[in-house]
């Protein structure tokens, strides 16, 4: 499981450096009641097919296919100007005292 999150924050933050010039990155982890949920964000920048991931989709469809060998799901949208990958792998028991509240990000960086 440690290594499907790895590729596919990997891959999330490949696309955006790719497909949005420029623009900021952020990055959630959290365990939330029995799943490890992952969240990575950009700005829509560039040309509106690159940006909505029109493309030839191989890529994220891999990452679908990757977190579905665990159980787990992967969904992107592209909704006011935000582009997000969202992956849910389901775990075996929650981690002891974790917060329950709502997943954060920080920007980390910039995809130059």
């Amino acid at each position: 499981m440690e290594h499907t999150v790895y590729r596919i924050v990997q891959e999330a933050l490949t696309n955006i450096r790719k497909h949005a010039h420029g623009a900021r990155a952020t990055l959630g982890l959290r365990v939330h009641r029995e799943n490890l949920e992952c969240e990575v964000t950009n700005a829509v920048t560039g040309l509106p097919g690159e940006a909505a991931g029109e493309g030839a989709g191989l890529g994220l469809r891999g990452l679908r296919e990757r977190a579905a060998l665990l159980g787990g799901t992967l969904d992107t949208e592209n909704r006011d100007g935000v582009f997000r990958v969202r992956l849910r792998l389901p775990v075996a028991s929650p981690a002891p005292n974790r917060e329950q509240g709502t997943m954060r990000a920080e920007p980390v960086g910039e995809a130059q």
